[in-house]
């Protein structure tokens, strides 16, 4: 399955309800464990270790405004031919 949400800074998934969900890909550019002033245990485990300000992470937030644009453009092309096929149906000039 391909994972549909990234979390550029997961730290230690305290806003997620389900700190492990399948569906996303956790990134942060730390990882370590620690024990706070409460005792409780502070796990910082990303997925992928890498900071925003990396050059990587440039190329790949550049990669996937690409593919958005792509298929934007393929959407309206298939809404286009969709509208097209509907006019042809009803007898309407295309």
């Amino acid at each position: 399955m391909k994972k549909k949400i990234l979390d550029v800074c997961c730290g230690s998934r305290m806003f997620w309800f389900d700190k492990e969900n399948e569906n996303t890909i956790y990134m942060d550019k730390r990882q370590l464990e620690d024990t706070l002033c409460d005792g409780r245990k502070l796990l910082i485990n990303p997925d992928v270790i890498l900071g925003i300000k990396s050059p990587l992470f440039s190329l790949l937030v550049t990669v996937a405004v690409n593919e958005l644009r792509l298929l934007s453009a393929t959407l309206v092309s298939l809404c286009l031919l969709v509208l097209k096929q509907m006019k042809t149906e009803c007898g309407l000039p295309v």
